[in-house]
């Protein structure tokens, strides 16, 4: 034991080097733990940091890893831990606090970089024998700083796929070379349980590349037995971790991600986000520079060669064919187009390894050709440092807007022109035999250096933070535990939408692939904010509030009406309290076919009617029509309102309201048009708003900002608005309404239902009714969920689009609302007849005539290979074809 220990030493190199790089990087920059700042941006503020702080409510007991209320009103939580907290080292955040997680990202990225060149180490070494360790070395610390780890870091959980897939090939090679698959089914389901979701790119390359390298690096006698190998471990495996697939899968599809996949290949352009993509593969500048050397090289009639280089081309393809990449992408992408770019990187590196183990014998170091070398080296890492340093206006698009333009793009090409031609030098130095091996790697190293800090300051040096939001929202942390079940919301986009729930209140707001398509677009017609995947809780009305049983809300001093009580917190926010809300669970004698629609027509109208079927009173809501329009023409009839500018230079349209207001009320600006989850509407930035003189919205709506907007409190007063139209627009609702607070509040005192309360995900609740009647409940309607009366199930019935209502017994009811995530039990049935396989297989008992089901697996395993190629690589590039030949044509 000792003696391998010690033998193997040398797989610590890499992942050493790493820290090393890593922490001087960090070091440079002030980020912990070497300073306050933290390299926490865009996804990982949005997402990472805020489902941790979900996962360390989970492990602390506070909240179900199946259903959570801290997020859409109450959902399917499921999914969203598989996609983005599965990892077993987050586990780790039960011992940190949540204020601290801000900085504990920061050590999470730097070991997951070290396990990326630990594992590629562990390749290296068994496969690669030839190869000296000082490049097994140098290929493990490219990998693990390549350019995926800089730019795709911010969903942390994808950085676990990129440190098992080294483990996955050698494991392929295991199971073909060797007849041992266990390695290959531990590592895929291990991949399948951390992140479904990159998995399914995994399941894309392994029916491509296993039947390939059989094909190829087999023997004929080995292939029959590797390809039963290869269907039967993948099969066991599936089977085992359906609680995963199939449930995620189910819940995906319920989801309101991105547009129809057969629109996405018809219409956007074949060639996409090149700039993107290419950057991904940064720091391989010397994997791009070894590949000339294998032609018309004795090198490329090695068999593992020839399927390492027929496997890249294929994984090109779709960095040219974005039809093809999108099918990688189930379909559609958004921001990050190549999130199987480590794929690509190691079958480079792969290759690169090929070469230096078999190319040629080095010889003995020159010392000018040395001192050549190291000086372009030195020179290159100086330059780059300066570019970096000088034009980092112009290289940090990617950090502003995720997307790399043209200007960054021509500099960041012209660094790897720089180093592909100082790489090429080496190699043809190295290919005279005028250095040795280890100062050739030291070379190297040098220039990796070089790229390296150009690709983690241009990706994550440039956003490096203090944490924001992030450290200043600490003061709001709350514990809901043994409390009744209310929401909170955000008077404006203050927090990121999970943070609400991450600091541990149950939120109306959720940000993940995961959001429920009927959930957020009847948040949408209820007037709250939301774009893409997210739904806000800012927005809305103080009707609407309280029927979501909104009683908390943060925001500043300003921002609260009358009818909140407001604590004061330590920090720039504050949390109010309201004493208009109603419980979550509200009865009525009305069936549900009165409850099932919100209706299609304009936002107040659906106030209105909300306000006639749970109150009995719609007067409540005061519709107003401006005193009179100027500089434009405004239509309004059953479709809609059309608004044409006057101004034709300006685009300038006057509405103005004058207002006079006795009873307590607040008023609201709504411009709304249709239900989508675009990132932009047309009539975004539509309208500058004026209360009393006063500014209080320019450029409204926007995708922070497109719900309902609240123009203030007034009472016994005369309110002046104004909207300015800066241009054309045609939507379905526009216009300022009024509501009562004081009726509204009069109503919500009287209404009648029962406060529920959470007990490790159940929700329960206990009601005493004088007859049968129906119970409305604010809970987001989902397919896992089911409702118990007294101990007996009763049906859930879908009601408002996208809520529940159940009927009620006269008498006394207990309710208690259980969750399962839809399609747990098939899977668990799945995966205890995959267990049992298991077990059958590892002790033999279950014989399989090799030879026939050997036949069979083979031909089957080639079919399955060309229908995956057929689906992903020339379905999409025909469709595409065809589309663009008929456009052509009209």
């Amino acid at each position: 034991m000792y003696k391998r220990v010690k033998n193997n030493q040398h797989l610590l190199i890499a992942p050493v080097i790493t820290l090393l790089i890593t922490g001087v990087f960090f070091a440079l920059n002030g980020v912990f733990p070497f300073g306050n700042k933290t390299v926490s941006w865009c996804d990982m503020n949005q997402q990472t940091i805020p489902l941790l702080m979900d996962f360390k409510d989970i492990l602390d007991g506070k909240s179900d890893i199946f259903y959570s209320t801290a997020n859409a009103g109450g959902m399917n939580f499921w999914g969203v831990f598989l996609f983005f907290i599965s990892s077993p080292l987050y586990i780790a955040v039960k011992f940190v606090e949540k204020s601290h997680l801000v900085y504990f990202v920061n050590i999470l990225f730097a070991v997951k970089l070290a396990l990326s060149a630990f594992t590629a180490s562990v390749y290296f070494n068994k496969i690669h024998k030839k190869l000296k360790t000082e490049f097994s070395v140098l290929l493990s610390v490219t990998y693990a700083l390549c350019g995926y780890g800089m730019m795709y870091y911010q969903t942390l959980v994808w950085l676990d796929i990129m440190f098992l897939f080294p483990l996955l090939v050698l494991a392929v090679h295991r199971m073909c070379r060797q007849g041992k698959p266990l390695m290959y089914g531990v590592v895929l389901s291990l991949m399948m349980t951390t992140c479904f979701y990159i998995s399914y790119m995994i399941i894309i390359y392994l029916l491509i590349a296993v039947p390939l390298y059989i094909a190829i690096c087999c023997k004929a006698y080995e292939r029959k037995k590797a390809s039963l190998s290869f269907l039967c471990t993948s099969f066991i495996s599936a089977l085992i971790t359906a609680p995963i697939w199939l449930c995620a899968f189910l819940q995906t599809s319920e989801s309101a991600r991105g547009e129809g996949m057969l629109s996405e290949i018809m219409y956007k352009p074949f060639f996409e986000n090149g700039a993107n993509k290419f950057c991904v593969i940064m720091c391989t500048a010397l994997c791009i520079a070894v590949l000339p050397f294998f032609i018309k090289n004795k090198i490329t009639k090695r068999k593992n060669v020839r399927y390492n280089l027929i496997l890249l081309l294929f994984l090109a393809i779709p960095l040219f064919a974005d039809p093809v990449n999108k099918m990688w992408h189930t379909g559609s992408y958004q921001s990050f187009p190549l999130r199987y770019g480590f794929i690509v990187v190691f079958t480079l590196l792969i290759l690169t390894a090929y070469y230096f183990e078999y190319s040629a014998d080095f010889g003995r170091t020159s010392k000018e050709y040395f001192i050549t070398v190291s000086i372009l080296a030195a020179a290159y890492t100086v330059i780059s440092a300066y570019v970096v340093t000088d034009k980092k206006k112009e290289l940090s698009s990617y950090t502003n807007i995720l997307k790399v333009d043209k200007n960054a793009f021509k500099i960041l090409f012209g660094l790897f022109l720089t180093a592909f031609m100082i790489y090429i030098i080496c190699i043809y130095i190295q290919r005279k035999k005028l250095i040795g091996s280890r100062a050739l790697c030291f070379v190297l190293m040098l220039m990796l250096v070089g790229e390296v800090f150009t690709s983690m300051t241009v990706n994550i040096g440039y956003a490096v933070n203090k944490g924001g939001v992030l450290k200043t929202s600490a003061a709001l942390e709350y514990d809901k535990n043994n409390k009744p079940y209310y929401r909170t919301k955000t008077e404006k986009k203050y927090l990121h939408v999970n943070m609400v729930g991450g600091l541990g209140y149950n939120s109306l707001a959720h940000y993940t692939s995961l959001t429920n398509e009927d959930y957020m677009f009847a948040m949408k017609k209820l007037g709250y904010s939301s774009y893409w995947m997210e739904v806000g809780s800012n927005g809305g009305t103080v009707l609407t509030d309280a029927l979501l049983a909104v009683k908390y809300s943060i925001g500043t001093y300003f921002d609260f009406e009358s009818h909140y009580d407001i604590t004061n917190l330590t920090g720039d926010l504050e949390r109010g309290e309201s004493s208009i809300v109603c419980p979550v669970g509200i009865t009525s004698e009305m069936s549900p076919d009165a409850f099932e629609k919100l209706g299609d027509g304009s936002r107040v109208d659906i106030q209105k009617s909300l306000a006639e079927k749970y109150f009995g009173n719609s007067e409540m809501i005061h519709e107003y029509y401006p005193t009179f329009t100027a500089d434009g023409s405004f239509e309004h009839d059953d479709s809609g309102y059309s608004i044409t500018a006057g101004n034709e230079e300006g685009g300038i349209c006057q509405m103005r309201y004058s207002i006079d207001i006795k009873d307590k009320q607040i008023l609201y600006f709504d411009i709304f048009d249709r239900l989508s989850n675009d990132l932009s509407e047309d009539y975004y930035s539509s309208a500058d708003v004026y209360v009393n003189g006063n500014c209080i919205a320019e450029n409204y709506p926007s995708q922070k900002n497109n719900g309902i907007l609240t123009l203030g409190e007034f009472e016994n007063t005369t309110a002046e608005i104004l909207i300015i139209i800066n241009k054309d627009v045609s939507v379905k609702s526009l216009g300022v309404f009024g509501i009562d607070t004081e009726a509204l509040k009069r109503c919500t005192e009287k209404i009648k239902g029962c406060d529920f309360h959470i007990q490790k995900g159940t929700l329960t609740a206990e009601y005493t009714s004088d007859s049968e009647k129906w119970l409305y409940m604010s809970i987001p309607y989902d397919k896992g969920l089911e409702i118990y009366i007294n101990g007996r199930q009763r049906k859930l019935v879908k009601t408002n689009e996208a809520f529940c209502a159940v009927k009620l017994d006269a008498g006394i009811n207990r309710i208690a609302v259980d969750f399962s995530p839809l399609g747990m039990k098939t899977a668990l049935i799945l995966s205890f007849s995959g267990i049992v396989l298991l077990i059958i297989s590892a002790i033999r008992k279950f014989r399989i005539p090799v030879e026939k089901a050997g036949n069979i697996s083979y031909k089957l395993m080639f079919i399955i290979s060309a229908a995956v190629i057929t689906a992903v690589y020339l379905m999409p590039v025909i469709v595409r074809i065809a589309v663009s030949a008929s456009e052509f044509f009209k």
